[in-house]
């Protein structure tokens, strides 16, 4: 329960302060790839991308490009196989 707990704050400060941002949810992904479950670690992934694609288009106003998908796939291997 405490990795999903460390997901949903660090999205909060994600949202909240811009500056601490990227160190916070690299901490998360990591903690949750070490102490999760693996079959699990599509909901880390998948609560990260949407919180990059509400950042980029509604706080932003970026438009999505495809270059997102390398984030995106990074995100995902920080938290899938940050334990071995």
């Amino acid at each position: 329960m405490l990795p999903y707990i460390f997901v949903v704050l660090a999205l909060g400060l994600r949202f909240a302060f811009k500056p601490v941002a990227f160190t916070s949810v690299s901490a998360a992904l990591l903690y949750f790839g070490a102490r999760a479950s693996r079959k699990n670690a599509w909901i880390a992934w998948v609560l990260c991308a949407a919180a990059d694609v509400v950042l980029t288009t509604i706080v932003y106003s970026y438009p999505l490009t495809w270059d997102q998908l390398f984030t995106w796939r990074g995100m995902r291997w920080r938290s899938a196989w940050a334990c071995c």
